[in-house]
């Protein structure tokens, strides 16, 4: 768990975004707690998103010899420019994922920069950030300031933006991904597994509304097509009331289409946790032990702390909580059922406010190794009848 306890500290040395600028991270390095560890789950802590994104750098790229190449920086109040950035955190490109302002970088984020040592991203003649969407002069002045080598990506749209994305995600990586996971425009809560996957595996993230295709993800799937030789195949992360039947039976002209079932976001993140399609490779496929990262989608922005750490060091699968911080369900049945001799590993976004402390002790208790525990719901596709998710 050397791992875990690398997260809480970082996590404890990210000051709050409303400290004065230039307030080092280590300022409020005493705000560790014996709480924030169990045996198998630790808390990445922090007062905002940027903290939590930075505390989570942190712990997935600990050392001078592990360092990302490069940072993408995605505006806290655009979720949707946020998610599509999500694929650079996967390797090659292993970029860190951080929140900024409009108009500033907040003193996390700014602090941290001051700590990487960014290698630059390959093929990329010396790139070492990314400026995503519109950005006030103090975004660039800051980060020159830092000496470095940085560009910006923006369109009028997050579906035009994500087709803008793939020149610079596929020659950095040398390769363009065979698989494009769908995910709903209009669902933020039910898009947010889909980005994570996608910041594991480098899979581009589309998006499409519940009863259209928009051009831009027409014209990128088809894009594919050429690229690859062969139609891509694509996954829906989301269910019909997200994204219509209609819509995956349009998604069907450009390739072979799988939806991930699962009713509530909660549920959708399970059952991409237990995917694997084999021919292809998409899907986490943690049946049996593994690790994960938990969120509440009440506070999506400590996703992009998931996205670190989906991307580099634990590689961990994202789950939702319910919107009061505590486990859907579905959630608690499918850790039973993915209980293995092995054990697995825990990482709790954000503060109490955000997960509270008995959902952690709940999850770490969840992870004890053992037989796999069977009970309603135990599947992961659906939580139990008169138990919602939400």
């Amino acid at each position: 768990m050397a791992l875990a306890a690398a997260a809480v500290l970082a996590g404890s040395g990210c000051g709050g975004e409303d400290e004065p600028k230039g307030k080092p991270l280590e300022a409020a390095r005493g705000t560790v707690r014996a709480a924030d560890f169990g045996k198998h789950v630790v808390r990445v802590r922090g007062l905002s998103p940027t903290d939590v994104a930075g505390a989570a750098v942190l712990a997935a790229y600990p050392g001078d010899d592990i360092q990302p190449n490069g940072l993408i920086l995605t505006r806290m109040d655009r979720w949707r420019e946020t998610l599509v950035s999500a694929q650079f955190a996967a390797p090659p490109v292993s970029a860190a994922i951080l929140p900024r302002r409009l108009d500033y970088l907040p003193t996390a984020t700014a602090d941290l920069v001051d700590r990487l040592r960014l290698r630059g991203f390959p093929r990329a003649s010396g790139l070492q950030a990314v400026v995503v969407g519109q950005a006030g002069d103090d975004v660039f002045a800051g980060l020159q300031e830092k000496d470095l080598e940085l560009t910006q990506l923006k369109a009028r749209s997050p579906e035009r933006l994500t087709l803008e994305m793939v020149p610079f995600r596929g020659g950095w990586a040398k390769a363009y991904s065979d698989q494009i996971v769908v995910v709903p425009s209009n669902s933020r809560d039910h898009a947010l597994p889909g980005a994570a996957w996608s910041a594991y595996s480098g899979d581009t993230l589309a998006f499409v509304g519940r009863d259209d295709v928009p051009a831009a993800t027409r014209e990128l799937l088809v894009q594919r097509k050429k690229l690859r030789l062969e139609s891509p195949q694509v996954y829906v992360a989301a269910p019909a009331s997200a994204i219509s039947d209609a819509v995956v039976q349009e998604l069907g002209r450009y390739g072979r289409v799988t939806r991930i079932p699962g009713q509530s976001p909660a549920e959708v993140a399970v059952a991409l946790a237990r995917f694997h399609d084999a021919k292809t490779g998409f899907g986490w496929g943690m049946r049996r032990g593994g690790s994960w990262t938990f969120v509440n989608p009440r506070d999506w922005g400590n996703a992009v702390g998931a996205f670190d750490l989906a991307g580099a060091g634990p590689q961990a699968a994202l789950l939702l909580t319910r919107r009061d911080g505590t486990l859907p369900p579905s959630v608690r049945a499918y850790l039973r059922s993915a209980r293995s001799t092995r054990g697995g590993h825990g990482f709790v976004l954000g503060d109490e406010r955000s997960i509270p402390q008995a959902t952690l002790t709940e999850i770490d208790r969840l992870l004890v190794p053992g037989r796999p525990r069977r009970g309603p719901g135990a599947s992961g596709a659906v939580a139990a009848r008169g138990l919602p998710d939400q």
